[in-house]
């Protein structure tokens, strides 16, 4: 998601504020948006290097976080 002051982050409880976008968890799904530019066209906003490598590893430790909660919580 892009907060209203362009920070650009992962928000899986969904509830901040910010334009955002669905994406699965999955490492080649991020990847894709990120290097077809779909994430940046629905984000309305620019993604250099640095911003995608730290939204990849954001991601990837969500799915990790969620991969290690006991069953039923997520």
């Amino acid at each position: 998601m892009r907060t209203p002051d362009g920070e650009l982050c992962c928000d899986p409880s969904g509830r901040r504020d910010g334009r955002g976008a669905y994406l699965t968890l999955d490492d080649d799904c991020v990847q894709k948006a990120l290097t077809t530019g779909m994430l940046s066209k629905r984000l309305s906003v620019s993604i250099d290097a640095a911003a995608a490598a730290e939204l990849i590893a954001q991601v990837h430790h969500e799915r990790m976080r969620r991969l290690s909660a006991p069953e039923g919580v997520a």
